[in-house]
């Protein structure tokens, strides 16, 4: 019988955290929101154990980093941005509703990008993808049956894009 290596587990949640995002994506273009929602905080989860269990099991890889990042990038950069986009109607804006959609994630590819996805605790915002991602997750489950002002969504999103971009929240 073949052995599993030590980093099949975190890796495995990774994947997870990765399906999660997508599946969530899937969701919100199927107007499923609450339940994209819950994907996503879900997706959280198996994220943050990923991380805990490989240095419990003193496993680190370069894949394991650029794998952990891509998860990162879809369920907590495209897929809360797809989510709050369709659930709250910023087609309605127009470019600037567009504009926010394609703002959000690319500010969380910078935000990994630029931290080069170290594996670092010493700055609440080091995680800062996740926390926004998170985040948005988190208002729209509470808020999607719940006739919410639109505007509310809009500056939570463009704030929590800011924040991803700020030297502010960067700590350094």
């Amino acid at each position: 019988m073949a052995r599993l290596s030590k980093s099949a587990v975190p890796d495995a949640l990774t994947f997870i955290n990765l399906c999660l995002g997508i599946i969530s994506i899937l969701n919100s273009m199927n107007g499923s929101y609450k339940l994209s929602a819950l994907l996503l905080i879900a997706a959280c989860l198996a994220d943050r154990y990923d991380g805990r269990i490989a240095r419990h099991l003193n496993v680190s890889s370069d894949y394991g980093r650029q794998l952990d990042s891509l998860a990162d990038f879809v369920s907590f950069g495209i897929a809360p941005s797809i989510l709050v986009f369709l659930l709250y109607g910023f087609g309605a804006y127009g470019a600037a509703g567009y504009l926010l959609v394609l703002a959000f994630p690319m500010a969380a590819a910078y935000k990994l990008a630029k931290s080069g996805n170290v594996q670092k605790t010493t700055f609440i915002f080091d995680e800062s993808p996740v926390l926004a991602g998170t985040t948005l997750a988190v208002f729209a489950f509470i808020t999607a049956d719940k006739p919410v002002a639109q505007e509310l969504a809009v500056i939570l999103t463009a704030s929590l894009t800011y924040m991803l971009t700020s030297r502010f929240f960067s700590g350094k």
